[in-house]
Order: C-alpha cells, then sequence, then structure tokens
C-alpha cells in the first residue's frame, strides 16, 4: 500500500471519529509533506531511519518569510514538532489499526526539541491605550473594541471571536457560549465592560453577527486578524498579535487572584499543562516585584 493510500484511510478515520475540518486540513497538510520527502513510497518500507532523514530535511527547510518579502527563513522548532506530532500519529495508525507497518515505528519516535520563548504580555498603560484608541460610537470602532475585548478580557482564541454570534451571549448570566478546538463547548464569563460594548454594538448594527464588514459580510479570521493588525499600525506596538491578548488575560488572571483550574475551564485547555505555563509567568512576575531584597537594591545609583 502507497503511503498516499494509507493516508486516505485515515483521513476517513477521522472523518468517523468526528474530528474537525480544521483538524482533517492540518493532518492532510502535515503527513502530505512527508509522503513527498519519500516519493510516495510502500508504508511497510518506511522505518525509524526514515523518519530520522525527514527530521534532518525539516531542519535544513526554508521557508517563505511572513515578515519580509522575499525573504528565506528556517522552519521554528515549534513547527518542526508539529510536523513529527502529525506524523507519529499517522505511522501509529498504520501499525495499530490498518497493520501496514510491520513494526510500530511510532513507538520510538521522541518529539524533537524547541527552544521555547518567554511568553510577553501587554503592561496596563498599553492596555488603556488599545481602549482609548477606538471611538465606540461609530459601529467600527465598537465592533472592533469589542473583538479585541473577547480576546484580552475574556481569553478567546482568534478563530472563537470570529465565530461568536449575537445569540451566544447569554445576558442574564453573563457568559458566552464559544464552540473551542475538538467541537468542545464551553462557557466564558464577560465583565461589565463587554457586557456594555455588546450592548452598545447591538444598537449600533443592523446585521446578525457582531463581526461583519459595513456590507454585512461576516468577517473571518483574517478579518479579526487585521483588526488586530491596524491596531499595531495605529497604535506604533512592536509587537501585537491576536495571542498577545490572551496570554495577558491568563497571566493577569492569575496575578490578580485568579484561580489556575477555573482559568484551564475558561481557557478550554484539556490538560492542564498550558494553564500552567500562565502560572509560573505569574510567579516569576511576582518575584520581580521583589527586587527590593536584593543586595545592591539600597545602593545609590551609579552617576554617569
Amino acid at each position: 500500500m502507497k503511503c498516499s493510500e494509507a493516508l486516505e484511510l485515515f483521513i476517513k478515520e477521522q472523518y468517523v471519529a468526528g474530528s474537525t475540518e480544521k483538524t482533517i486540513k492540518h493532518y492532510r497538510t502535515h503527513i502530505n509533506l512527508f509522503i513527498n520527502f519519500v516519493n510516495d513510497i510502500d508504508i511497510n518500507l518506511i522505518n525509524y531511519d526514515t523518519y530520522k532523514d525527514y527530521i534532518v530535511f525539516l531542519k535544513t527547510k526554508y521557508k517563505d518569510s511572513q515578515v519580509s518579502k522575499g525573504q528565506k527563513i528556517r522552519l521554528a522548532g515549534r513547527t518542526i514538532k508539529t510536523y513529527a506530532s502529525a506524523l507519529k500519529t499517522f505511522l501509529s495508525f498504520c501499525y495499530s489499526k490498518i497493520h501496514v507497518l510491520s513494526e510500530d515505528v511510532s513507538q520510538n519516535i521522541k518529539m524533537p526539541k524547541y527552544q521555547k520563548k518567554v511568553i510577553r504580555i501587554l503592561n496596563y498603560e498599553q492596555i488603556k491605550k488599545i481602549i482609548s484608541y477606538y471611538d465606540i460610537n461609530t459601529f467600527l470602532g465598537c465592533r472592533d473594541l469589542l473583538a479585541i475585548s473577547l480576546m484580552l478580557d475574556c481569553g478567546l482564541r482568534v478563530s472563537e471571536v470570529a465565530d461568536v454570534s449575537f445569540s451566544d451571549f447569554d445576558l442574564i448570566n453573563r457568559c458566552i457560549v464559544i464552540n473551542g478546538k475538538g467541537q468542545k463547548q464551553r462557557y466564558v464569563p464577560f465583565t461589565n465592560f463587554v457586557f456594555d460594548l455588546y450592548n452598545k454594538l447591538l444598537k449600533l448594527s443592523n446585521f446578525d453577527y457582531p463581526f461583519c464588514d459595513v456590507y454585512g459580510n461576516r468577517l473571518k479570521v483574517n478579518g479579526i486578524i487585521q483588526i488586530v493588525k491596524r491596531l499595531k499600525i495605529g497604535l506604533g506596538f512592536s509587537d501585537l498579535h491576536p495571542h498577545l491578548f490572551r496570554h495577558t488575560f491568563a497571566t493577569l488572571y492569575i496575578l490578580n487572584g485568579g484561580d489556575p483550574l477555573s482559568l484551564q475551564i475558561i481557557l478550554g485547555h484539556t490538560t492542564f499543562y498550558m494553564t500552567q505555563q500562565y502560572l509560573h509567568l505569574a510567579q516569576q512576575l511576582m518575584i520581580a516585584k521583589n527586587i527590593e531584597f536584593t543586595p545592591l537594591s539600597h545602593l545609590k545609583t551609579i552617576s554617569s
């Protein structure tokens, strides 16, 4: 059986299991790169050495930079791990489900290590600038600030913001019904700030959804990303992206006394691992405030 034929069986299994279109596209894209690398050979010829050669290929592969046009950059370590993870799942399926591999190659696969970047968050001065940037008496100003607020004040992913409808807001219980990853629904609480923006936008809008263009066409994920890009340019921030709002929400939630387990539910994390990273960051920021206890903290500054 060719690798491509095994992939089609794997994709069919994903449909049966109820995986989302986004998940299925993820697997097809990532596994196809591997299939192209091995020239679609018989799946039974794949072994651990094939996997190692593939990882070396990924580490030397270049892609177009999204920042500088025409510039080529290496794949990020996290991206390589994502490709490796998809391949491991596929090879495990080939061995245990359809039995077209004579050995369990996936059992030997360990995820490539990569340098994890420090999570950065917005400070309160930056948050104030963001809020004051918008004229909420206009449809676009109110719409854009509500989109930002759902990420910054509720911790939503950009894809979740794009999917929100007016009917998803439970105004009595002050919660939003969110359709998250893996077709899992959850309730996310919102503040009076979001409540007021919602009501204001409802009066300014004649459309069925909160995030539409001026013609009533619903914004997709890229439309929400463009809102953030315009904000970044307008404020002159060097770094501003949708997930930065989510990072800021999660970290300040812990710093302000929020419960980590409640945060995990709000963020829609299946495991506690990612939530724990925000807990560690919050602890580091709290420690940073104790600079007054260091040996040199009470010395006079060195004059130039």
